[in-house]
């Protein structure tokens, strides 16, 4: 009996030990899946851990490569489509174009100017979902952090100029908003945030925008209080308010797919905090 009450509790603490660094290894495993943002199926590191969980690991990230084979694929073919719609949109845009100068007064120019409104309709809607496709297609985030002030710039004086400079009231940090994330889509996320802005907002009303120096996006217009059951549902494809402007249903689908894969986060308010009327979008960037 003495030297099993010698052995006994050593066993049960070599046990524990060993149950410790295997669950360890388990834990590490779970903490590196849940570390990954959405749309991030790069393959696991499999370094440090058991034969056995790496099996798993191996077989996850099998999975994940299939997947990520097919929304590329996905991806791709909607990028394709819009892509290729582009040209024989224009080409019968400028045709109804020249059909309506052409047409003298009556119900021809009546049809051709109704047909030029559709066709310019469709190219903004080929254009919004290019846009959406290039926003799900990742690589929104990169390694490091970049100056976003040069393409915030170009993209509000392209606004303004067709929209008119005195409805933009632009405040922006005098070191410029720098964040990690791709250029380009945080170009499309400003864009599609004010012109969302500017279509729906009280025509003739200003529209204000704040750069953080963060990434950090706020655009606020003018216009009628929305429901929070439809504010909720903004965000979804082809979801319009009660609103008389000309939008596609896809801006603020955009932003939130963009803002998604960025890992921040895409806050609407309709009335903004302390006021009685008026729309806020709010783009917060994150630094991790």
């Amino acid at each position: 009996m003495a030297p099993l009450t010698v052995l006994l509790p050593v066993s049960l603490l070599l046990i524990g030990l060993i149950l410790r660094r295997e669950l360890a290894a388990v834990a590490r495993l779970n903490a590196r899946i849940a570390r990954r943002g959405r749309g991030d199926l790069t393959p696991l590191p499999l370094d440090g851990l058991p034969r056995e969980l790496a099996g798993i690991g191996g077989s996850v990230n099998a999975l994940m490569a299939r997947l990520d084979a097919a929304l590329t694929a996905e991806r791709r073919f909607a990028a394709h489509a819009a892509h290729e719609l582009r040209t024989p949109i224009a080409a019968a845009l400028a045709q109804a174009q020249r059909l309506q100068a052409e047409a003298g007064p009556g119900p021809a120019a009546e049809r051709a100017a109704q047909l030029t409104a559709a066709l310019g309709r469709l190219a903004r809607l080929s254009e919004k979902l290019l846009q959406l496709s290039r926003a799900e297609g990742g690589s929104v985030r990169t390694g490091e952090e970049q100056d976003l002030a040069a393409a915030a710039r170009l993209l509000l004086d392209e606004v303004a100029r067709t929209s008119g400079a005195d409805r933009l009231r632009v405040t922006m940090p005098e070191t410029g908003p720098r964040a990690p994330l791709n250029p380009d889509a945080y170009a499309i996320l400003l864009r599609n945030l004010v012109e969302n802005a500017l279509t729906h907002g009280v025509p003739g009303t200003p529209v204000t925008v704040e750069l953080a120096a963060d990434g950090g996006i706020t655009v606020t217009n003018d216009a009628d209080p929305v429901a929070p059951d439809l504010l909720a549902r903004l965000t979804e494809p082809f979801a319009r308010g009660k609103t008389g402007g000309e939008g596609t249903g896809l801006g603020l689908s955009i932003a939130r797919a963009i803002a998604t894969a960025a890992d921040g986060r895409l806050d609407l308010a309709s009335p903004p905090p302390g006021e009685a009327r008026g729309f806020t979008a709010r783009f917060s960037a994150s630094r991790r």
